[in-house]
């Protein structure tokens, strides 16, 4: 199992995180509840059975970007 680590700007309740874990969520194919976000440290953890592709990791940073919050791969 792989474990990708984000750091997300601008969230500031728990509505914006619920919008960070579904995007996420889509982007990378995976339940709700693999996705965990902390709106109040700027984090997102997301399992993957699997490593990402490049093309996955980009399309996830950008959907983010698209909705408001900008976010990079930590770690």
């Amino acid at each position: 199992m792989t474990t990708l680590k984000f750091a997300v700007q601008g969230m500031t309740c728990g509505g914006c995180a619920n919008g960070v874990r579904a995007t996420l969520s889509q982007q990378f194919g995976v339940d709700k509840d693999r996705v965990e976000v902390s709106h109040t440290d700027g984090s997102a953890r997301v399992s993957l059975d699997s490593a990402p592709t490049p093309e996955q990791l980009d399309s996830a940073l950008a959907a983010l970007q698209k909705k408001g919050y900008p976010g990079r791969i930590v770690e």
